[in-house]
C-alpha cells in the first residue's frame, strides 16, 4: 500500500546519505517507487492532484545528485523522467536530451514548469527548484522579469503544442499572457465585500480574509498585508523560519507597493498600501490615509471606555508614529484631528495617560497633573518600606524612576544599605539585582539625577558585591547532595567508546531526539512549579537573574527548537501531567542539556589521547604540548582551528564559507551562521534534528548564547578562564574539534578525495 510520504527512519537515513555525500541511492530509488503513486495523467486536475509527491521527489532527487550518485535502476519509467528532470536542473543534461527522454504528460508539465523556472532565475538572480506563479498568477510579469523567457519564446511555444490535456489551456494562455507582457484589468470586488474588516481600527494585527481560487497576484499582496502585526514602527510577520517569514514581507518593495497602488487606484487599497509603507520606509501618508486612522481611533477611544487594551489598537500604533515623526502637524488643523485630541484629553486614567505621553499624543493640562500626582506618589512610596520585599516591589516599580528627586534617591540607597546587612543568600542577591536595574532604569529615564552620581553607585554595589556579598551569599547556600555510584567498567568503556567515536558524545549530551525529548518534557510537567520559579545565578562579578525565555533573536535553531516541543505537544500532549509553557520547555530542555554535558564531559578523561591524536592531524598548526597544568592558551589556540574546520566543512556540504555581499567581499563567515545553515537544512527535510546531534553539540556549546556558549564567553573573559571551568571548556572545545574533522574525514571516505 502506497504512503506517498516519507518514513522517519528512512528520511534520516536520506538526510546521512546526503550529509556524508553518500554514492549509493539504490534503495532510496526503491524505496521511493514502492511508497509514492506516481502515474501518467489525464486532466491538469490530476496532475495537481499528484503535484506534491512529484515535487518531494524531484527536490530529493535535487539534493542526491549534489553527492555524486552514480547509475540508478528504475522500475516505474515516469519516476525515472522525474530523476531527468532533476537532471536537467542541475546541469547534468540539456533541455534536448531531456526533452527526448521524458514521455509521459505527467512529466512533460512538470519538465515545462521546470524550464520556465530556470529561465525566470536567469534574469530574476533568483534560486527557486520550482516556481509555478508565471503559470497561476496573470500580470505576475510585473514584479517577474520575463527577459530570458521573451528570447525562448518561440521553442516555449512549440513545446507547449505538445501538450494536449484538459485544463491545460488555462496553464498554456497565462504563462504565453505573462511572457507577451498582457496586462489584466484591475479588480477590486474582493475588497469592497471586505471594506469592513479592512478599513478598520485593528486591521493590521493578523487579520485574515479568504482568497479566492482565481484571485490575482495583486489582490493576494494586499490581503497578505494585513495579516501581519505593527509593533515599534516595524511589520511583523505571522512566523519567521530560516530566513523567510510568513507572510513574505521581503517582497513588499517600494517600488511594488507603487505599483500596487497605480494599479488599483483605489482608496481601500491605499488604506493598506499607505500604512504598510509608512510603517516599513517612512513613505508620507496622504491626509485622506491619516484622516482614516484618526476616525478609527475616535471610535474606538469612545467605546474602550478608559480600558488601555482595547486602546492598543492598530490604528494607535500608526497615530503614535506619526506624532513621534512629527507628520501628524499637517492635519493638525482638521476637525476630525481636533476631535480626536479632545476624546484622548478626556481620559483621567493615570496609566493610560502615560500610555498617551510616552507615545507623543498631546496632553491637557490637567492630564499633565494628574500624571506628575501619579509619579510622586510612587517614589514617594519608598517613605513606607519597612522590609526587604517592600524594597524589591519599589525597585520593580518603573514608574517610581519617572520624577524621583535627589533628596528620595539617597532614601533609596540608605535603605538598599540598610537591608543588605540583614540578609543572606538569595534574597540578598535578588535585592543586589533588583537595585541594579532600578539604578539602569533610573539612569535611562529620569532627568532630575545626576548621572555621574548614579554611576558611582553602580560601581559602588557592584564592587561592594565582588569583594564582600557573594563569598557572603555563598556561604550562606545549603548544599544539596545526591551521590550517585557508576561502575568503573561503565565508565571506562564510555571513554573507549568516546575517543573510538567521537560524534557519540553528542548521544551523551544533546536532547535532540523526539523520544528524549517527550521524557524530558515529561519530567518538566512532573514539576511545574519548580520550573516556574525565579531563578538567580551568582556571579561573582554581580548576581543575574535568568530570563523568563530564550532569545530568539538571530537564535533560528532555539525558534525551530520551540517548533519542536509544541509539534510534541500537539501529539503526544495528554503524556505530559501538568501545562508548561513552550519557552519554557525549550529553557528547561537547554538546561538538562547543559548539566548532561557538564557531567558526561566529567567522566571523559582521554582527552590528551585525543589531543595528542588531534595534533597528528592538525598539520597546518603547531599546538602547545598538552599538560595537566592546562593555561588558558591551551583553549583559545584551538578556536581559529575549529573556524577553519566549520568553513572546510562547509564547502564539502555545497554551502559558500564566505559572506555573499559585494560590501563585505569574500569575508568569512561567523561559524554559528555556518552551522545554522547546515542545521536549518536538515530542519527543512526532517523537521529535527536527530542525525545531526553532533553538529548541534557544536553549535550549542561553542557558540549558542542560549547554551553554553564557549568561545565568546572564554574569548571576552567572562568565563572558562582558569580552573575547573578551564578545564571544562578545554575538553568541550577538543570534542567540538574531533566532531567537525570527523565529519570531514567521513564526507572524504564516501567521495574518495
Amino acid at each position: 500500500m502506497v504512503k506517498n510520504y516519507l518514513e522517519h527512519e528512512i528520511k534520516v537515513k536520506y538526510i546521512d546519505g546526503v550529509l556524508g555525500k553518500s554514492s549509493d541511492w539504490q534503495w532510496f530509488i526503491t524505496y521511493i517507487e514502492e511508497t509514492y503513486d506516481i502515474c501518467e495523467i489525464d486532466s491538469m486536475e490530476s496532475f495537481w492532484l499528484q503535484y506534491r509527491n512529484t515535487y518531494e521527489i524531484y527536490s530529493y532527487f535535487i539534493k542526491i545528485l549534489e553527492t555524486g550518485i552514480r547509475d540508478m535502476k528504475f522500475k516505474n519509467p515516469i519516476v525515472e523522467e522525474f530523476f531527468f528532470i532533476a537532471q536537467f536542473f542541475m546541469g547534468k543534461l540539456s533541455l534536448e536530451k531531456a526533452v527526448d527522454l521524458v514521455e509521459s504528460l505527467n512529466a512533460k508539465i512538470f519538465l515545462l514548469f521546470i524550464w520556465i523556472t530556470k529561465l525566470e532565475n536567469q534574469s530574476n538572480s533568483s534560486e527557486y527548484i520550482i516556481d509555478t506563479r508565471l503559470f497561476l498568477k496573470h500580470n505576475i510579469f510585473k514584479i517577474i522579469d520575463v527577459e530570458s523567457l521573451k528570447l525562448e519564446e518561440e521553442r516555449v511555444v512549440e513545446y507547449l503544442k505538445i501538450i494536449d490535456i484538459d485544463g491545460f489551456e488555462q496553464i498554456k494562455k497565462c504563462l504565453l499572457d505573462n511572457i507577451q507582457e498582457l496586462a489584466y484589468p484591475v479588480s477590486i470586488e474582493i475588497f469592497k465585500q471586505n471594506t469592513n474588516t479592512i478599513i478598520s481600527a485593528n486591521a493590521f494585527n493578523r487579520t485574515f480574509i479568504e482568497l479566492p481560487s482565481d484571485v490575482s497576484w495583486e489582490e493576494e499582496y494586499i490581503l497578505d498585508m494585513l495579516k501581519i502585526s505593527i509593533r515599534n514602527h516595524e511589520i511583523v510577520p505571522v512566523s519567521e523560519f530560516n530566513g523567510i517569514s510568513n507572510p513574505d514581507t521581503s517582497l513588499w518593495t517600494e517600488d511594488i507597493i507603487r505599483e500596487l497602488q497605480e494599479f488599483f487606484h483605489d482608496e481601500i487599497t491605499d488604506f493598506v498600501l499607505e500604512t504598510i509603507a509608512y510603517v516599513t520606509y517612512r513613505k508620507e501618508m496622504s491626509e485622506n490615509v491619516m484622516l482614516e486612522h484618526v476616525r478609527l481611533m475616535i471610535g474606538v477611544i469612545v467605546s474602550a471606555n478608559e480600558k488601555i487594551n482595547q486602546l492598543r489598537c492598530s490604528s494607535f500604533e500608526i497615530i503614535s508614529y506619526l506624532f513621534e515623526d512629527k507628520k501628524i502637524n499637517k492635519i493638525s488643523r482638521k476637525a476630525m484631528y481636533i476631535e480626536m485630541i479632545k476624546e484622548f484629553q478626556k481620559i483621567k486614567e493615570p496609566q493610560i495617560i502615560g500610555l498617551l505621553q510616552k507615545n507623543k499624543i498631546p496632553l491637557s493640562r490637567e492630564q499633565k497633573e494628574a500624571l506628575k500626582q501619579f509619579y510622586d506618589e510612587q517614589y514617594k512610596i519608598i517613605n513606607q518600606v519597612s522590609e526587604s520585599s517592600g524594597l524589591m516591589n519599589y525597585f520593580e516599580n518603573k514608574n517610581a524612576v519617572r520624577t524621583i528627586t535627589t533628596n528620595y534617591f539617597k532614601k533609596v540607597s540608605s535603605k538598599f544599605n540598610e537591608f543588605i546587612t540583614h540578609d543572606d543568600g538569595i534574597m540578598l542577591a535578588s535585592l543586589f539585582y533588583m537595585y541594579m536595574c532600578f539604578l539602569l532604569r533610573l539612569k535611562n529615564g529620569s532627568a532630575t539625577i545626576d548621572k555621574q552620581l548614579l554611576n558611582f553607585e553602580m560601581i559602588r554595589i557592584q564592587n561592594l558585591w565582588e569583594k564582600d556579598y557573594y563569598y557572603r551569599c555563598t556561604d550562606a547556600l545549603h548544599l544539596f547532595e545526591n551521590k550517585f555510584e557508576i561502575p568503573k567498567k561503565w565508565v571506562e568503556d564510555y571513554n573507549e567508546n568516546v575517543l573510538n567515536n567521537i560524534l557519540s558524545i553528542s548521544r551523551y549530551c544533546i536532547i535532540c531526539k523526539e523520544a528524549d525529548l517527550v521524557e524530558s518534557m515529561k519530567s518538566i510537567s512532573e514539576n511545574p512549579l519548580a520550573h516556574m520559579a525565579t531563578k538567580i545565578h551568582f556571579s561573582e562579578v554581580f548576581p543575574i537573574q535568568e530570563l523568563e525565555q530564550e532569545n530568539y533573536n538571530r537564535h533560528e535553531i532555539d525558534a525551530t527548537l520551540q517548533e519542536i516541543v509544541q509539534n510534541i505537544i500537539e501529539v503526544k500532549g495528554y503524556k505530559f501531567i501538568n501545562y508548561v509553557e513552550v519557552a519554557t520547555y525549550v529553557k528547561e530542555i537547554h538546561r538538562s542539556s547543559i548539566n548532561k554535558t557538564f557531567t558526561f564531559i566529567g567522566m571523559f578523561h582521554e582527552e590528551k589521547n585525543l589531543y595528542e591524536e588531534l595534533q597528528n592531524k592538525i598539520t597546518d598548526y603547531s599546538l602547545q604540548p598538552y599538560s595537566e597544568n592546562l593555561v588558558l592558551g591551551h583553549v583559545t589556540q584551538l578556536f581559529p582551528i575549529l573556524e577553519k574546520q566549520i568553513r572546510e566543512l562547509a564547502t564539502m556540504l555545497n554551502i559558500f564559507p564566505y559572506k555573499e555581499s559585494e560590501n563585505e567581499f569574500m569575508l568569512c563567515k561567523d561559524p554559528s551562521s555556518i552551522l545554522r545553515e547546515i542545521l536549518l537544512e536538515v530542519y527543512e527535510e526532517l523537521g529535527n534534528y536527530e542525525n545531526v546531534g553532533d553538529i548541534l553539540f557544536v553549535y550549542n556549546f561553542m557558540y549558542n548564547s542560549n547554551s553554553l556558549n564557549i568561545r565568546n564567553e572564554c574569548i571576552h573573559g567572562r568565563k572558562y578562564t582558569q580552573g575547573s571551568e578551564l578545564q571544562f571548556a578545554f575538553k568541550v572545545t577538543l570534542c567540538a574539534l574531533a566532531i567537525i574533522i570527523k565529519r570531514i574525514e567521513i564526507i572524504k571516505d564516501s567521495t574518495g578525495d
